[in-house]
């Protein structure tokens, strides 16, 4: 492809990305603003989006005086996307529409680590075809299929490579398998870098900088963007820090190895120790904390096992990738706003090479952002960069993908 062609196929991406960030309605002043193009580029690719059904006009902004600028807004139902996240003890499906709106979704209890992965496999297509069947959406609208995975997974190929905590899904070729079996594209990828193509595309970022999700859920691990691109690795294992030994004399990890940071931060495990010290059970972290706060001792050192190790996987993402923000997902977390000013003050007292002032480190209060991460996938195939993206690539006149 030549420069011209190249350059003017970005710039149409910025257009709709601009259109995308704003999440509602926008002038084309504001676009050629946001963008750094001209008022008559803007103009032109307006024109040939509102052709292709991409954006549509949607009345005047309020004027002081003169001509009125007219809005425009991401045409959400010209297509659809389908999501599947699978964690370890069940599957989420949703339909979306390209603004993110549900049209209908579902969730099935499921065990990926006591089953087999053909009747996984099975599970996923069964779910997959009931959400579809429930959209009422012809087949031909839909973009492709995202699935996200607790692990790291070959994103080109879409195969798992493996899952620790359910190893009997290793080396499996899931995008093949649901392609052949639903008849739609799909795409693979590991459940935090569908987190950051959400954060790429619908929360304004630092301009080329470098951006951390450290998710906390069922296990734990970190992704990187840096520059708009998503850093994976060679061997797709980048971010894997929640399998960071931190006690050498600790319990073993579903890894192999012993102390790993996940055994002392993650819901599941803090519940687990917990449980295991005190008569009554209980479900929520909040309750284990509140537990400290009375003067439990066992409580206590489990909670401020939990800080230490949340701790040291912001000062290792620190010094590691220098970022600009830090996003965390951590339900827990976001629930208990004294522990987390006690991890930042951990942070900035002992690292005398970050400052609060050039780190932004904030926690997600997005409860979908992972489901939605999942249908990103097919999003940034749709209108990511000139190479890959489908919508630029594809017959004007087409709306079939496949």
């Amino acid at each position: 492809m030549n420069n011209t062609k190249a350059l003017k196929k970005n710039n149409l991406i910025s257009v709709i990305r601009a259109v995308t960030l704003n999440n509602d309605l926008i002038t084309k002043p504001e676009i050629a603003r946001q963008t750094g193009l001209t008022i008559a580029s803007v103009s032109n690719f307006i024109n040939e989006l509102i052709d292709r059904n991409i954006i549509i006009e949607k009345g005047y902004d309020i004027s002081s005086g003169g001509r009125k600028a007219s809005l425009f807004c991401l045409n959400s139902t010209v297509y659809y996307l389908i999501a599947a996240y699978i964690s370890l003890d069940k599957i989420q499906f949703s339909v979306y529409d390209l603004a993110l709106n549900v049209v209908v979704d579902d969730v099935i209890n499921y065990s990926i680590s006591e089953t087999s992965v053909e009747n996984g496999i099975e599970t996923i297509v069964t779910g997959i075809k009931k959400i579809i069947q429930n959209s009422k959406i012809d087949k031909n609208f839909f973009v492709g299929i995202g699935i996200t995975v607790p692990g790291p997974v070959n994103f080109k190929s879409g195969c798992i490579n493996q899952l620790v905590n359910a190893p009997k899904w290793t080396n499996v070729p899931l995008k093949n398998n649901i392609e052949s079996k639903t008849g739609i594209t799909t795409f693979v990828d590991k459940d935090i870098n569908g987190m950051l193509h959400y954060i790429k595309w619908k929360e304004r970022l630092v301009e080329n900088g470098t951006i951390v999700v450290l998710s906390i859920t069922d296990g734990v691990g970190a992704g990187v963007v840096i520059g708009n691109n998503i850093y994976r690795g060679n061997h797709y294992i980048a971010g894997e820090i929640g399998h960071t030994c931190i006690d050498l004399e600790g319990g073993v990890c579903n890894c192999g190895k012993r102390g790993c940071i996940e055994l002392y931060i993650t819901k599941e495990n803090i519940l687990k120790v917990a449980n295991r010290n005190l008569t009554e059970k209980y479900n929520s972290v909040n309750n284990i904390i509140l537990i400290a706060a009375n003067g439990n001792k066992t409580c206590k050192d489990i909670i401020d096992k939990a800080k230490y190790g949340i701790y040291l996987c912001l000062d290792n993402i620190i010094m590691a990738y220098d970022p600009d923000e830090i996003i965390i997902n951590c339900e827990w977390l976001i629930d208990s706003p004294n522990i987390f000013s006690d991890i930042m003050n951990m942070i900035f007292d002992n690292n005398r090479l970050a400052k609060r002032s050039e780190i932004n480190i904030r926690l997600n209060a997005n409860k979908k952002i992972i489901i939605q991460g999942a249908a990103m996938l097919p999003y940034e195939q749709l209108f990511g960069s000139y190479e890959t993206s489908i919508f630029v690539n594809e017959n004007k006149s087409s709306r079939n993908f496949y």
